[in-house]
């Protein structure tokens, strides 16, 4: 298989995983780039190896304040997630939810307000109905809908979104 190793794919996402963190992004995003390109030839499109370095690539450039860009990678990885669940039982709608947050995080800093509260939402419906007891997933989509509503000046809004996320992260965390 020589370049085309899915541990020569690992290798670089790896390395694109390094970058990020050293705020190399550029470099990250070759690395996630060419790592997608060998996982897709392995293993084919849509596998949760391609959406999680998707989802890397969307993180890249929401560091670089690209937030369009971000998106555009977020609703792919997501598009991908949603397949995967289709297509194999053993996932779960949790997995959606990271995506759904970075979706709603990019579209609160383009001022899209309504989009971003779609995002916070429906991992919120997820989170209420995978969990059987409310948990700091729960409190954190509640705090990312205070942020909509008090970035829309619904301050009512805002502060039971607060208040309730304040209560559930009181009840775990002690």
């Amino acid at each position: 298989f020589g370049e085309d190793h899915l541990s020569i794919a690992n290798d670089l996402h790896n390395l694109g995983a390094i970058n990020y963190e050293k705020d190399n992004f550029k470099k990250a995003i070759d690395c996630f780039e060419r790592s997608i390109c060998i996982v897709k030839k392995r293993l084919g499109e849509d596998t949760n190896e391609e959406a999680e370095t998707t989802f890397c690539i969307g993180n890249a450039y929401m560091k670089q304040r690209l937030f369009d860009k971000a998106l555009g990678y977020f609703h792919d990885a997501l598009r991908k997630r949603r397949h995967i669940l289709r297509n194999d039982r053993k996932q779960d709608n949790l997995s959606l939810l990271k995506t759904l947050n970075s979706i709603g995080d990019a579209h609160l800093a383009l001022f899209s307000y309504d989009a971003a509260m779609a995002a916070y939402r429906e991992a919120l419906g997820i989170v209420t109905k995978e969990k059987d007891e409310e948990g700091l997933e729960h409190a954190n989509c509640l705090e990312a809908l205070g942020h909509v509503h008090r970035s829309k000046a619904e301050v009512g809004n805002a502060m039971s979104c607060y208040e309730n996320a304040l209560r559930i992260k009181k009840g775990i965390l002690g």
